[in-house]
């Protein structure tokens, strides 16, 4: 059931995220528009308020098939879609955590699942696009793991 909650919060952050428009000016934009922003944001802020909640002490999210890369992915890709970075801000930590878990789990041949996974070229899909959206923003010695499994990732799909 978490899956699929996952999977509603992060494609609805995306799609609301991408929905307002954004070259209009300011003073054009209707009251309706603007309460509609609102609501958007605070919607937005509140689902991931939640999901912070939600996340295991492993950087992992409870999903109905055990811990799981794709559910861990797609809960960081809702943070990122808000604009929330590793490290960075309220929820920095959180998406700081859920990306190391995602990298500790890859396999010697570069598959990105947790032990033996239901689907797992699902969940290793899933996880490599988080971490491509993701590399950019790490520093360190996170941003040389991410780089390295992201490399790994690719490569197993090619």
């Amino acid at each position: 059931m978490a899956v699929y909650v996952i999977g509603l919060l992060a494609g609805g952050l995306v799609v609301c995220s991408a929905a307002r428009p954004r070259a209009v000016d300011a003073d054009a934009r209707s009251t309706v528009g603007q309460e509609l922003d609102a609501q958007i944001d605070l919607a937005t802020d509140r689902a991931l308020a939640w999901l912070a909640k939600q996340q295991a002490e492993d950087g992992s999210w409870p999903s109905g098939y055990g811990k799981n890369t794709a559910v861990c992915s797609l809960a960081i890709m809702a943070f990122l879609a808000k604009g929330h970075t590793p490290g960075d801000g309220p929820y920095g930590d959180v998406v700081r955590r859920g990306v190391e878990f995602v990298v500790s789990q890859q396999k010697d041949n570069g598959l990105l699942v947790v032990k033996t996974s239901h689907g797992p070229m699902y969940s290793h899909s899933i996880s490599t696009l988080m971490l491509a959206e993701v590399v950019g923003m790490t520093e360190g010695e996170l941003n040389r793991r991410v780089h390295q499994a992201l490399a790994r990732a690719v490569k197993l799909l090619l």
